[in-house]
């Protein structure tokens, strides 16, 4: 996508997703993603899902065994 591999991206969350949603994601969080990288490149030792609310941060970071095909969509699931 013409940008630098060491680029951390972030998104906020949708409007329906903010606020009190404690009861929102029943335990798990699932992710859906296109990975833009390439096979051949090492996994990222980045942060996958970070979220931050109410003086609360959840960090997760992929296994160092998880790999995600480029350009293929994903599905990676979290539990909170």
């Amino acid at each position: 996508l013409g940008r630098p591999a060491t680029e951390v991206l972030y998104w906020k969350a949708p409007k329906e997703a903010l606020g009190n949603v404690v009861t929102l994601y029943d335990g798990n969080i699932d992710v859906h993603f296109t990975n833009d990288g390439n096979d051949n490149e090492a996994p990222s030792n980045d942060e996958f899902l970070w979220l931050r609310g109410n003086n609360i941060d959840i960090v997760h970071k992929l296994p160092q065994n998880q790999r995600f095909k480029a350009n293929a969509n994903s599905t990676y699931s979290v539990a909170v």
